[in-house]
């Protein structure tokens, strides 16, 4: 964790490479704040579509997938940010 961190409820938790099971506390408080729908596409997995969806449910779980990877991603330092970027599943992250 970065210790220059302070707490806010409108960013995600940095992790710098340490306190690795208190950064994981802590982002799982943060995305259960986004709401459960944004936890469970984390839990269940999503599979992006070749091509965008275009009923309700597809677009709010496409939306809801891109929100989750961005709330995980924007949690890394550079340095750690690059040793997650090739996954491709929020889960895998």
């Amino acid at each position: 964790m970065a210790s220059d961190e302070g707490f806010s409820s409108n960013r995600a938790p940095l992790f710098d490479g340490t306190h690795h099971a208190y950064w994981i506390l802590r982002m799982h408080i943060y995305i259960y704040t986004m709401g459960f729908d944004i936890w469970e596409v984390i839990t269940n997995g999503y599979t992006t579509p070749t091509t965008p969806p275009t009923d309700t449910v597809g677009k709010r779980l496409f939306e809801n997938n891109f929100k989750a990877k961005n709330a995980i991603m924007c949690s890394f330092i550079n340095s750690e940010l690059v040793k997650v970027m090739g996954y491709s599943s929020n889960k895998e992250i």
